[in-house]
């Protein structure tokens, strides 16, 4: 796949605006009420950096999902799962080229969406 993306980041420009954003998104997080037990997709998750944030957040009795279009943005959002060792917390996260994907619940329960975007420079 060619990578010429239209305003393409890399995964250390959004490790950095996580971190210079991080009091904005734990406010947001606490807003929506995301918490231990919760359900959350992270949609454009890219390397994981709000995805294992909020996999301490929803705890051992919740679970995030991650969805990213960028196959080694994904790549590196499993590597950083395992190596944080979140397991159960963090379902798998995948990259997809179709306009939608099914995802299946478990249970009944609701799932926050999570819409993760890079900043403008």
């Amino acid at each position: 796949m060619d990578r010429d993306y239209s305003g393409y980041v890399d995964s250390s420009y959004l490790d950095e605006q996580t971190r210079v954003l991080s009091a904005v998104k734990r406010r947001t997080y606490e807003l929506m009420s995301i918490a231990a037990g919760s359900r959350v997709l992270d949609l454009g998750c890219g390397p994981g950096s709000d995805t294992l944030s909020l996999a301490d957040l929803v705890g051992d009795s919740g679970q995030v999902f991650g969805v990213d279009f960028d196959p080694e943005m994904v790549q590196q959002a499993n590597e950083r799962a395992a190596a944080a060792d979140l397991g159960g917390r963090v379902l798998r996260c995948r990259s997809t080229t179709t306009s939608s994907t099914r995802l299946e619940a478990s249970d009944s329960s609701s799932i926050w969406p999570i819409l993760s975007t890079d900043w403008p420079r």
